[in-house]
């Protein structure tokens, strides 16, 4: 589905949607706005039907979050964060770019993934407040 094909309804749908998941997962899992909006935006792109493992650059999760460069390290420490300690939510892999430097992506560990899906669960119980948001 494109984004331009989307009415206004249809998209105050989809924002309030996210907006409800990153409640949920502040809320329930502790998870500061940034860390939970990095989490949903990669869980997103990865409940896509798919064999890959999808990763983001910050600079990409930049784009994405429609953060300016400014930020980009409050998005680098987030992403930094959320790598470390026994129950990770976010794995990095390092790649070597076209120009032979290195690039460090990140993906959502099995525990990034759980959380995701719970926060999903915890937001379909939501969904009759969502639909009265989009009205």
């Amino acid at each position: 589905m494109r984004i331009k094909h989307l009415n206004d309804a249809d998209m105050l749908q989809i924002l309030s949607v996210g907006y409800r998941m990153q409640r949920v997962l502040n809320k329930e899992y502790g998870l500061p706005p940034l860390n939970a909006a990095i989490v949903n935006l990669i869980g997103s792109y990865s409940n896509k039907p798919s064999d890959e493992v999808l990763t983001l650059s910050v600079p990409e999760i930049c784009a994405l979050l429609a953060y300016s460069t400014s930020g980009k390290e409050k998005i680098y420490y987030a992403v930094k964060d959320m790598c470390e300690g026994d129950e990770a939510l976010l794995k990095m892999h390092t790649t070597k770019s076209t120009r032979g430097k290195k690039v460090a992506s990140y993906s959502l560990t099995a525990r990034g993934i759980e959380i995701v899906r719970a926060a999903i669960n915890l937001t379909k119980i939501f969904r009759h407040d969502i639909a009265q948001v989009a009205v």
